[in-house]
């Protein structure tokens, strides 16, 4: 079996003060990646779901990062990605 490996990078971005662009940063350097060929997950920990709404994203409905948190669900569980048909995520830059 052929296996390619890949290097992965993981950048957080956090702050205890709202308003200063983490949502924004996040996003914006997720979509660099994927402009440049990079597969990008972006983890919306954000109680307002920020980054899921930036995304366009439905926050209602879905399994979330609570319920991973939790233990309730597992984390390919709730992951909303491109296959998904009920939304479509905006590929290349998002302003």
């Amino acid at each position: 079996m052929d296996r390619t490996h890949h290097k992965a990078h993981v950048i957080c971005v956090g702050n205890q003060k709202g308003g200063v662009g983490k949502t924004t940063t996040c996003v914006q350097l997720a979509a660099a990646f994927a402009e440049r060929g990079s597969r990008c997950l972006i983890i919306d920990l954000d109680m307002t779901a920020g980054a899921t709404k930036l995304l366009r994203a439905p926050t209602q409905g879905w399994t979330d990062s609570f319920d991973l948190l939790t233990g309730a669900e597992s984390a390919i569980d709730v992951v909303i990605d491109n296959t998904d048909p009920e939304i479509e995520i905006p590929l290349g830059r998002v302003y």
